[in-house]
């Protein structure tokens, strides 16, 4: 199975239309989708056929399909689940669609980004483009080096323990000075507020996903200190993490 990076002018956050996940139906008709683009993490193995072409699916295969196409599914077992992103028209530099088929380790990091996105969807539209633009980014045509998708990997990875700045540029050779420049020019953050990012991101999760006492989520994602968390978590969301859960339970 073999790439295909999708070609897209992402100079800005795409305007979100709608988030969600469903069954598949293997019967279901073809639909047309000149409406909107659509970003799919597929769960399972399968073909989509867009527009007459077939592209393999498997566990974890991370799709772009843009506007004024006609695409079905087939092949795929019963009760097969997709998580789908709709979103308003980009601007593309081919019709085609992009397919991108994620190693075992990158599948867990893009289900944990798609977990957030969908919580964000119902408390912060903004969080919601940012993390969908950053997904699309990733995988553009024109898009991050591989020594920096290397590190980003690598920052998701470690996300409970302690991420020194010179491990990572031993990793990929660079200075310290040199890769904070990559990582703000590929992500609009300084690489310490990127790993803050990354780090309350996935507390966000955990909040809304277990009933961990919020102390114990903070050390999960090595930001041990109460205070440090509480004002880390309410930059990113507003909210501090205790009315971030309450709201979460009552949607």
């Amino acid at each position: 199975m073999q790439n295909i990076p999708w070609d897209l002018n992402l100079n800005h956050a795409p305007e979100i239309i709608g988030i969600g996940t469903n069954v598949l139906e293997m019967q279901k008709p073809s639909f047309s989708m000149s409406k909107f683009c659509a970003l799919h993490f597929f769960l399972h193995s399968g073909e989509m056929v867009f527009n007459g072409t077939r592209y393999p699916l498997k566990e974890g295969t991370l799709a772009f399909t843009p506007a004024n196409g006609i695409v079905h599914y087939e092949k795929h077992p019963s009760n097969s689940r997709h998580i789908w992103v709709h979103m308003k028209i980009l601007s593309m530099n081919s019709a085609s669609p992009g397919v991108y088929y994620p190693s075992g380790s990158e599948v867990n990091r893009l289900f944990l980004e798609f977990q957030e996105a969908m919580g964000y969807a119902s408390i912060n539209s903004l969080l919601l483009q940012v993390r969908v633009w950053d997904i699309l980014l990733r995988y553009n045509k024109v898009s991050l080096s591989s020594g920096i998708k290397d590190i980003l990997c690598y920052i998701e990875n470690n996300l409970h323990e302690d991420i020194p700045i010179a491990v990572l540029s031993k990793k990929i050779n660079l200075s310290a000075d040199h890769l904070t420049r990559l990582i703000k020019k590929e992500t609009g953050k300084t690489l310490v507020a990127y790993i803050r990012y990354r780090r309350i991101s996935r507390a966000a999760v955990l909040l809304k996903s277990s009933d961990l006492p919020i102390k114990q989520i903070a050390y999960q994602v090595a930001i041990p200190n109460a205070q440090a968390f509480n004002k880390s978590f309410k930059k990113e969301f507003v909210l501090s993490p205790n009315i971030f859960r309450e709201k979460w339970k009552t949607l």
